[in-house]
């Protein structure tokens, strides 16, 4: 604790903190009016009206789940307020307590304070005193300095304490992980310094439970164990407090101590899977801490990457411990990185190394790049009968592959893994990939889940969710977030499509095991560059086109840098839509693109008419590849191709999403099994409003009526031949041109001539990108 000291409490300046206390007091009965607003205004618009349907339906929830979140903001705003006011009322009185002893003491002449606030007995006249009444003198002075000095000390305590609950109160995130407000936090000063003190006890009980005999913990210690993590999660003081009184080494045997030992029993793997998602996440919170110590925790961390441990399977076996070497240090913290967001620089250097008072300390890649060198990365993270469970979470590798775990840590950082795969100049000085990208796209993946289905234990979905944070700009598991796209993250999304565009096989599972895996992570990725693709593949001829026009009708790609021309981005598409998961996302966010382009841009001029016809070219280029993959993998089975061709030719039944800027910022597309997968497209999130107006809700009403009509006849039509796909396309993809017609007024003759034209271009650009994809036929 770093006390606060006299004279700098004495001097603070409260102006700036009671200035506040106006503006957070009137802020709960802002949100109010906000919410009455937003109801007024756009409840209006969904109460009303003959909208129904799914986009309806979810509207309305949307309303609904937003009065809530305005409610819990007001309530978090009075609490935050009624916590300031508390402050600021102590820190003013230990001013004015320290200023009244001030003055009591220059009151008497034989006392003196310093500027650091001692006391000190000062006589004056003592001479004209006998020793006896002297002694007297000091002896009933030295009692007053004492209580003096005491009383002052407590004040400075009193207003340390008043400072670090503030701000470990302005540190806090009632809602924890989740998204929006919670208005359940300390609702007053008092409450506030209760919840810090518990923190700190919780913290210190953890540490002692962590710390019991060094071995795992018993079924009820696990337990409570979770409860003092999940309990404090977010909560930076007792992250750090815990992570810097375990230590370094402390910290990572004790995960290992816990989790190495085998499966063990359901009932304890389920608490042992707990242990693991909460330490994590409070490990997360602790890397976040801006301390001498923390900075020195995880310098020891990195340098421990390297050391091996003990197994720790052998002393659950009834032996005190083992020799036997375990699990490297890489292996153990890369398992604790796949829940929370590790501070972006901690990530970095954990990849790459550091150098540190002239000691230079490797990260994991280097000793991940000398280990392959050698021989078997298998036989080297699990040699001489060693087997790790380091991971009981998501994911199928059980802990065997540091770099799964530490790929799984930068998808939930988007700045770290843009550091890590960012390449300078690429594109313009060099076509040479980023060297730590390079390896890990030519890295022999272990498979560290033997009972993983297919190669599903090779990590390529981790590796897979850093690209998509570097490439997207939110962490992989929130497209909620939204894009976030800047010059670094197209550098690496630019990388990315120039290496699937140069290798038509890239997923080809004989040329690299579990590869394929990444197919759903680059179709994701190239949802949310739809717009630049779409650009480069209007752009044919790559020659000089009506850039403002194309700026207009698909976005700005020079803004960030985009630099790509049509042959890379057709190219990408191929490849990635010939994949069945890659063709659904990316005709999903091709559909979601347009419709949201429509709500944007509803004029019938030369802007829609690039945007339509853009967006044509680019299904069409899906569609054909879809059909070629096809054709490959039936092997002159009929009844295959044709149910596939089927499925081809609707791929619209997942659906345009209707009021998708309203609903949501995602695109949520139906996978096989039940699964799912979000992911965030360019312009949706920018159209929120766009809906509202009649004429956005009018747009949505034809469209759902054209797509209901198309899924009639297309479940009575099976497709046999490339043909029928091609035709069935380029009626499938002028629906949201149809839907645009139906829901615009009366027709001049002027815009009935641009309908025409533009009806034919959309045909004729959807035939150009199914031709483009090379077919034998």
């Amino acid at each position: 604790m770093n006390m606060v000291t006299y004279d700098a409490l004495r001097k603070a300046d409260l102006t700036r903190l009671h200035d506040a206390l106006p503006a957070w007091r009137a802020l709960p009965g802002q949100f109010k009016e906000i919410g009455r607003s937003y109801t007024r205004q756009v409840g209006k618009g969904l109460s009303g009206g003959d909208w129904d349907g799914k986009a309806a339906d979810a509207a309305r929830q949307k309303l609904t789940y937003v009065d809530r979140q305005i409610d819990a903001a007001a309530g978090e705003a009075a609490d935050v307020h009624r916590v300031l006011d508390g402050a600021h009322e102590t820190l003013k009185k230990c001013q004015r307590t320290l200023q009244r002893y001030k003055e009591e003491i220059d009151s008497d002449k034989n006392l003196t304070i310093d500027a650091q606030g001692k006391v000190s007995y000062d006589p004056k006249e003592e001479s004209d005193l006998d020793a006896a009444d002297a002694a007297a003198r000091r002896r009933n002075y030295a009692e007053i300095v004492r209580e003096y000095n005491s009383a002052i000390q407590k004040v400075l305590h009193r207003a340390t304490e008043t400072d670090e609950t503030l701000g470990w109160y302005l540190r806090q995130d009632p809602n924890g992980r989740r998204q929006g407000f919670d208005s359940t936090g300390p609702n007053s000063f008092s409450a506030a310094r209760e919840a810090r003190e518990e923190a700190s006890r919780a913290a210190a009980a953890f540490v002692k439970l962590a710390s019991t005999d060094h071995r795992e913990l018993s079924p009820e210690e696990l337990k409570r164990a979770n409860t003092y993590l999940r309990r404090h999660e977010g909560d930076p003081y007792f992250a750090g407090k815990m992570a810097t009184d375990l230590g370094p080494r402390g910290a990572l045997q004790f995960w290992q101590r816990n989790a190495d030992i085998g499966w063990g029993d359901e009932e304890r793997r389920k608490e042992v899977a707990k242990l693991q998602k909460f330490y994590g996440l409070t490990l997360a919170t602790a890397s976040q801490v801006d301390t001498g110590e923390m900075k020195e925790w995880k310098r020891d961390v990195i340098k421990l990457g390297s050391e091996r441990f003990p197994d720790a399977n052998l002393g659950s076996q009834g032996g005190s411990g083992s020799s036997r070497p375990g699990p490297y240090g890489f292996q153990i913290m890369s398992s604790l990185m796949r829940n929370g967001e590790y501070d972006k620089d901690f990530l970095y250097q954990y990849g790459k190394g550091y150098t540190h008072d002239g000691e230079k300390v490797q990260g994991l890649l280097e000793f991940d790049k000398k280990a392959a060198k050698d021989g078997s990365l298998v036989e080297f993270y699990n040699p001489d009968g060693y087997h790790s469970t380091l991971n009981y979470g998501a994911g199928s590798d059980r802990g065997m592959d540091p770099m799964a775990g530490y790929m799984e840590g930068l998808g939930r950082n988007p700045e770290a893994a843009q550091k890590l795969f960012y390449e300078k100049g690429f594109g313009v000085e060099s076509e040479k990939v980023n060297p730590n990208l390079q390896y890990l796209l030519d890295r022999e993946w272990p498979d560290g889940g033997p009972h993983a289905p297919g190669e599903r234990g090779r990590g390529y979905d981790e590796f897979g969710h850093a690209l998509e944070a570097a490439t997207l700009g939110h962490p992989y598991d929130r497209p909620d977030m939204g894009l976030d796209r800047s010059i670094e993250s197209t550098n690496v999304m630019r990388q990315i499509v120039q290496t699937v565009a140069a290798d038509p096989d890239f997923f080809d599972e004989s040329e690299k095991a579990g590869r394929q895996d990444l197919g759903d992570s680059i179709a994701r990725m190239g949802a949310g560059y739809t717009d630049y693709l779409t650009w480069s593949i209007a752009n044919e001829s790559n020659s000089e086109v009506d850039v403002e026009v194309y700026n207009r009708a698909f976005g700005d790609p020079e803004q960030n840098d985009w630099k790509m021309n049509h042959q890379n981005a057709t190219e990408f598409m191929r490849v990635v839509g010939g994949e069945e998961k890659g063709y659904d996302i990316l005709s999903a966010a091709q559909s979601e693109f347009i419709s949201s382009r429509v709500r944007m841009n509803p004029e019938a001029d030369a802007v829609l008419h690039e945007a339509f016809a853009g967006n044509a070219q680019a299904h069409g280029i899906l569609d054909g590849a879809r059909v070629l993959s096809i054709k490959e993998e039936a092997e002159g089975n009929n009844e295959d191709k044709e149910r596939e061709f089927s499925k081809v030719a609707e791929w619209k039944k997942y659906g345009w999403s209707q009021g998708a800027g309203l609903v949501s910022a995602v695109t949520e597309v139906a996978l096989g099994g039940g699964a799912r997968a979000a992911f965030a497209v360019p312009l949706v999130e920018a159209v929120t409003g766009a809906v509202e107006t009649q004429q956005g809700i009018k747009i949505d009403e034809k469209l759902q009526e054209q797509t209901d009509e198309h899924n009639k006849k297309e479940d009575l039509e099976a497709k046999r031949e490339r043909s029928d796909v091609l035709q069935a396309g380029k009626e499938r993809v002028k629906e949201p041109f149809n839907a645009y017609i139906s829901g615009n007024g009366h027709l001049t003759e002027g815009v009935a001539m641009w309908y025409s034209n533009a009806g034919s271009e959309i045909e004729n650009a959807y035939s150009r990108g199914f031709n483009e994809v090379k077919d034998d036929e």
